[in-house]
């Protein structure tokens, strides 16, 4: 919803510049026209359309700042194949995919791909632990 605030701004802005020119008949410049047309869209409950142009009049960057996550999270996220956003249910799912791939036990012929499922179990098995202890925060 912050690019409705950020068009009613501009809708704003041009309102009290047009009030304050001298000009006796009001203009409607591109920015006053864009925030109309997402306001009406916004009011018919319509999908809002595309902005033409982030210009140095919009101010969304600064009012709200993309949390930063932990990189140790990320790597978890990463290591489980998941996106940021995963559910709970989808993080038991992959771990217990990935458990069942590269499980020890299934890897008993080769010395060095027994090892190797030793270390990406662990790995797999440090990632679910992170986002468990994340996820029970919430």
């Amino acid at each position: 919803m912050d690019p409705i605030f950020d068009r009613l701004g501009r809708l704003f802005r041009s309102w009290t510049f047009d009030t304050l020119s001298e000009k006796s008949q009001p203009s409607r410049d591109a920015d006053q026209v864009a925030a109309e047309e997402e306001l009406e869209a916004f009011l018919k409950n319509e999908p809002p359309p595309r902005p033409r142009q982030q210009g140095p009049k919009s101010f969304h960057h600064e009012h709200s700042p993309q949390p930063q996550l932990d990189p140790k999270l990320v790597s978890a996220y990463q290591v489980m194949g998941l996106n940021v956003n995963a559910s709970w249910e989808e993080i038991e799912t992959a771990h217990k995919k990935l458990l069942r791939i590269h499980h020890p036990d299934r890897h008993t012929e080769n010395p060095i791909s027994y090892k190797e499922a030793t270390q990406t179990s662990q790995r797999i098995n440090e990632a679910y632990q992170i986002l468990k202890s994340y996820k029970r925060r919430l």
